[in-house]
């Protein structure tokens, strides 16, 4: 699922509610129009991070954003066209792809 990042802004705002204002999350997130669970990710982020408020002069907008908006990591899928588990090739249809992927991902081997 797709999710809009939080502008550098608001981000900004979320660290100064929270530890100037001594807001609660759900009236950061009240204020801000965004959701708890929003709030709360980047304060954990921020806390694990180190970061306080006012934010020390050497945070930058790209190292702020780089700590508390990480780059997602991209996954690698499998090579579904590998030989079968007997180690030879055989005539693989999009149902055996299929199937295939989701035993690995449950870590079942496909029959």
């Amino acid at each position: 699922m797709s999710t809009k990042k939080v502008s550098m802004i608001k981000l900004r705002e979320i660290l100064r509610l929270k530890y100037e204002a001594k807001l609660s999350v759900r009236q950061i997130g009240s204020c801000l129009s965004l959701s708890i669970g929003v709030i709360s990710k980047y304060v954990q982020r921020a806390d694990a991070a180190g970061l306080g408020w006012p934010l020390p002069d050497d945070v930058s907008e790209q190292v702020l954003r780089a700590k508390l908006q990480p780059r997602r990591m991209s996954t690698v899928s499998p090579d579904l066209a590998e030989p079968d588990f007997e180690g030879k090739r055989s005539a693989i249809t999009p149902i055996d792809n299929a199937k295939r992927f989701l035993g690995l991902l449950i870590g079942n081997r496909p029959g």
